[in-house]
């Protein structure tokens, strides 16, 4: 456990991401573990990290397209 950078929870909404997210983190907590619990949609979170650069280059994209057409 000690050499784990990163656990994710996946599941469609409603499933109990966050719950079982929460629990893992209280565990840890327990444990002794240092730890950094996100929300999904917390900024800093490392998905949402990939998920705004996705969109960027979505943007600068269209932007650039449009600029030529």
């Amino acid at each position: 456990m000690e050499t784990t950078k990163l656990i994710m929870v996946e599941g469609i909404p409603g499933s109990g991401k966050s719950t079982t997210a929460q629990s893992i983190s209280k565990s840890l907590d327990r444990m002794g573990f240092k730890h950094k619990w996100w929300y999904e949609e917390e900024q800093g979170h490392p998905a949402w990290v990939r998920w705004l650069h996705q969109q960027n280059r979505r943007s600068m994209r269209r932007k650039w397209t449009s600029h030529f057409n």
